[in-house]
């Protein structure tokens, strides 16, 4: 098996966004309406994902995305998207609530790099191709391959020399512990 992480985040495109001016979500909403920063979105794209209000007004709330529709930034930068969850402290339009989204984790998932470029997200259990479905194990035992030398009873985690996908004993250069070594 080979870890594997969540894709990175589009970056600046779908960080601190605003609020849509005439179209506030109060409290108990599950639409919010937003403009976004440039990117186009396709259909559902953030579906399974999550929007956050991280600064001003309702700032802490998390919300599990439902559904949103294609979106093309350049003909209209406005967004709506519809929440499993509501909004428990009313928006602000203009810049007051700045929310960000995040893509489901599992969605696009890639190979994880040595130098830390997302989430991880788990191990293959088999090989899998590029924009394929596939199985990923989150927890238990597992095989996994391995960087450099690990020893029964040890912690392991992200390798951080040049093999993509592996895992190697913690030091000083491996912080995160994904597991412990049952057996080498």
């Amino acid at each position: 098996g080979k870890l594997v992480q969540a894709a990175v985040h589009q970056g600046a495109h779908h960080l601190d966004m605003n609020i849509t001016t005439g179209d506030v979500p109060g409290i108990g909403s599950h639409r919010i309406s937003l403009e976004t920063n440039g990117t186009d979105l396709t259909k559902d794209q953030y579906a399974g994902g999550y929007l956050y209000v991280n600064d001003g007004t309702g700032e802490g709330q998390l919300m599990k995305i439902k559904s949103h529709a294609a979106h093309t930034h350049g003909s209209d930068p406005t967004c709506v998207f519809t929440m499993f969850d509501p909004v428990t402290v009313a928006l602000v339009a203009g810049g007051t609530s700045k929310v960000t989204i995040h893509q489901n984790k599992y969605y696009k998932i890639v190979l994880a790099t040595h130098a830390e470029g997302g989430a991880l997200t788990g191990v293959t259990v088999r090989n899998m191709q590029n924009n394929y479905f596939g199985w990923v194990q989150t927890h238990g035992p597992a095989a996994i391959l391995t960087d450099g030398t690990i020893v029964v009873g040890n912690a392991v985690g992200r390798a951080v020399d040049t093999t993509n996908g592996a895992v190697q004993a913690v030091g000083d250069d491996v912080t995160t512990v994904i597991g412990e070594v049952m057996v080498v």
